[in-house]
């Protein structure tokens, strides 16, 4: 396939092939039910069908590739041919065609789904998003020329009371809870104060974001405490479901390697308390494994608080542990599929650039 410069030619392009894939999926799916056309001739082996899912996959990961804008996706339509992937698409049964190619239809499916996601956040104020992302970015650089110490902690301060009198106030989120307008689940951010600018998760030094008598605004896993993803008792392996043990706050040792005593009913651990009283959702940011200059993490999106604990910890004294399931298991099973591949890797629709 040729690839065009204009980012409205690619999509048309793109878009064109994929509905021709996508006539071939339905066929093959009705021809246990009529004769079979010109076009499921053509499939007469798995390995054909192979090619396909695999070619399709590649043109979802060129589309995840391709900057637009609310009025390309609105010209183009590219969105429609999409959700009939991540909607519509029949997963083959064990029975009607080989259990190998299951797999791969559901990661179509998956990708389909966070090209989506990506293009919904367009369709907000996504753009404007980015351009606050990006004057943060440049004055943080600025101050790192200059030699000032935490050069992300004053940007983002600035920023923020910048913001106050601005267009950006609509972007710059404060306090509250749940979603957030143009900031799309799996976003990878460079930092604790990129995610504050961009109102993921506003404590930049504490891994609870909360307000005393509220129940919490969002948490961040950063290898600080012993938060880990939940096992099953009786396989040993993760949950399937996505379920977060995230530790609450407070007696840890100075180099913070050890709890030293016990944790107590603090306004931030009261917060979680609080949120798994009223089921209040909340944001999860956690670090991933990029080799870059700055602390990278990827927002995971909402969580529920569903149980927790007042247990001893690995030291001995005594600990919170938050119960803390995705409240869209597509969106984790999603980014699981992606990080699997490598976090950060080309295929990563949400790399950070």
């Amino acid at each position: 396939m040729i690839v065009n410069e204009n980012p409205t030619d690619q999509l048309l392009s793109i878009k064109k092939e994929l509905k021709l894939a996508y006539k071939i999926f339905q066929e093959l799916n009705n021809t246990n039910n009529s004769e079979s056309t010109t076009a499921t001739r053509l499939l007469c082996s798995h390995e054909e069908e192979d090619i396909l899912l695999q070619k399709c996959q590649s043109l979802m990961y060129q589309l995840l590739g391709i900057n637009v804008n609310l009025k390309i996706l609105m010209s183009t339509k590219a969105c429609l041919i999409v959700s009939k992937f991540s909607k519509q698409l029949t997963i083959p049964s064990n029975n009607s065609r080989s259990s190998v190619l299951v797999p791969a239809y559901k990661h179509l499916i998956r990708t389909a789904t966070i090209l989506l996601m990506r293009w919904e956040a367009v369709a907000g104020c996504l753009d404007l998003a980015w351009r606050v992302r990006n004057a943060f970015r440049e004055r943080k650089s600025q101050l790192e020329r200059e030699g000032r110490a935490k050069p992300d902690m004053i940007a983002y301060k600035e920023l923020r009371h910048q913001a106050l009198n601005t267009k950006y106030k609509q972007v710059i989120h404060g306090r509250q809870h749940g979603e957030l307008k143009g900031v799309p689940i799996g976003l990878l951010v460079q930092g604790r104060a990129e995610a504050g600018i961009l109102g993921i998760h506003n404590s930049i030094m504490s891994g609870i974001h909360y307000e005393k008598d509220q129940p919490c605004y969002a948490v961040c896993m950063s290898g600080k405490y012993n938060d880990y993803d939940a096992k099953d008792s009786s396989t040993g392996f993760n949950k399937t479901n996505g379920t977060i043990i995230y530790t609450g706050m407070g007696g840890l040792s100075k180099n913070a390697k050890h709890q030293m005593e016990d944790q107590t009913k603090n306004p931030a651990n009261i917060s979680l308390i609080l949120s798994f009283q009223t089921r209040c959702p909340i944001r999860v940011l956690r670090k991933v494994g990029l080799k870059t200059t700055s602390t990278v993490y990827r927002y995971l999106g909402l969580y529920q608080c569903t149980d927790y604990n007042y247990e001893s910890s690995d030291d001995g004294p005594m600990v919170y542990k938050f119960s803390l399931e995705p409240m869209d298991l597509k969106c984790y099973y999603s980014f699981t599929s992606l990080e699997k591949q490598g976090v950060g890797s080309a295929q990563d629709p949400f790399i950070i650039d």
